[in-house]
């Protein structure tokens, strides 16, 4: 088994799922790199974007809205949705992450890429890292798994961060990530009995007396 390969959710049963980084070990990983490398790799996390996506971004793509980074991201592999608009609150972590990408956008010429570089280059660029995290395989938890630092495990990180840290529910991620079929959005969604039940004590109406 190559542990440095991932490709996505649907690798349930037949490869080991990595468990999410937390939002500050992403920024930290991300200063490892430099120049736009750097702002590709905050743009992926942040966008929960595909690479062929995140290169098609040019200057006209993204724009400030006070406090909100609007990012017009085309999606590659579904033609049903041309665009997406995804909203990134520029606070917290998420500051610390786009500073350098807003510096990096203004200085960039208006209807031209942001990103010179070749998918190949790109990702051969971001995938020379390696990470030790922990994984699942099978209801089996992996500690100190290493896993090759591919662009989609950054999707796989936002998307979780939105349905763990924001509380995105199915619909939400389904229209952040491009998909226009539900059963993916459900992978990151899918809660056990004691999370219904949380949820049921949550909204119990009280009783009259």
């Amino acid at each position: 088994m190559d542990k440095g390969s991932y490709s996505g959710a649907y690798y349930l049963h037949k490869k080991p799922i990595p468990i999410p980084v937390s939002r500050e070990y992403i920024y930290e990983i991300g200063k490892e790199y430099y120049g736009e490398y750097r702002i590709l790799f905050y743009l992926l996390y942040l966008t929960g974007g595909r690479i062929s996506e995140v290169l098609k971004l040019r200057r006209d793509d993204i724009e400030e809205r006070g406090d909100v980074l609007l990012v017009n991201l085309y999606t590659a592999k579904n033609k049903l949705i041309d665009f997406r608009n995804l909203p990134i609150i520029n606070d917290g972590i998420y500051k610390k992450m786009l500073d350098p990408v807003i510096e990096y956008v203004n200085q960039s010429e208006y209807g031209l890429r942001l990103f010179k570089m070749t998918r190949q280059m790109a990702y051969n660029n971001l995938s020379r890292k390696w990470i030790t995290i922990r994984a699942t395989h099978k209801k089996r938890v992996i500690e100190n798994y290493k896993l090759k630092l591919r662009p989609h495990y950054l999707r796989h990180c936002r998307l979780t961060h939105l349905v763990t840290v924001h509380n995105f529910n199915e619909f939400s991620l389904m229209q952040f990530a491009g998909w226009t079929n539900i059963k993916p959005a459900m992978f990151y969604v899918r809660q056990n009995w004691k999370d219904l039940v949380s949820r049921m004590r949550d909204f119990q109406i009280p009783q009259k007396e």
